[in-house]
């Protein structure tokens, strides 16, 4: 008997179901059989090469984006920014370029924890640390190829900053998401 409070959809849902219920079981093709096997297995185990370059898309995007407050290639707003040239000034330059690798790379890692599905996360979760540090590295290394006016006494707090800034973005939303 069908509930009458169900819409029509829903009630055409549950005789559908009902009706699988009691049909006879078949069994697929070997060869079916092997393509659900096969793509079952490719959702729950990802490859990592793919989820690395999807954490790296989001990552360069984001990055992006926070040029424009970084004052260093004149974009956006960023140029003539008095809060950025105080903490400059005011902060030694270690815990300066660590601050500035950290706020390149957070928003990016936070927001991949977020478009990133379970299964991904924890494919790459042996890792991701290895992922961290070269993505601070090819950032601070493209940043040189266009003309950054880099240090390399920056080098080694900026790329500390960035893969601290990953651990914490992506670790933080991975967590709120799993509870």
């Amino acid at each position: 008997m069908i509930n009458s409070k169900l819409s029509d959809a829903e009630k055409r849902s549950l005789k559908e179901f009902c009706d699988f219920v009691e049909s006879e079981p078949m069994t697929p093709s070997a060869k079916v059989e092997l393509e659900i096997l096969r793509r079952v297995e490719a959702d729950l185990c990802p490859q990592q090469w793919f989820v690395f370059g999807k954490l790296f898309a989001i990552e360069a995007v984001t990055g992006l984006a926070t040029l424009f407050v970084c004052p260093q290639f004149n974009l956006g707003f960023g140029g003539h920014n008095e809060l950025l040239h105080a903490l400059h000034e005011t902060v030694d330059p270690f815990t300066f370029y660590l601050i500035c690798g950290l706020f390149f790379v957070v928003f990016g890692a936070a927001i991949s924890g977020i478009f990133l599905n379970r299964d991904e996360i924890r494919s790459i979760k042996n890792s991701k640390y290895n992922y961290y540090l070269i993505y601070a590295c090819t950032a601070y290394f493209i940043f040189a190829l266009f003309g950054a006016e880099i240090l390399i006494i920056s080098l080694i707090p900026w790329i500390f900053g960035a893969v601290i800034g990953n651990a914490f973005g992506f670790s933080l939303v991975s967590r709120i998401r799993s509870n």
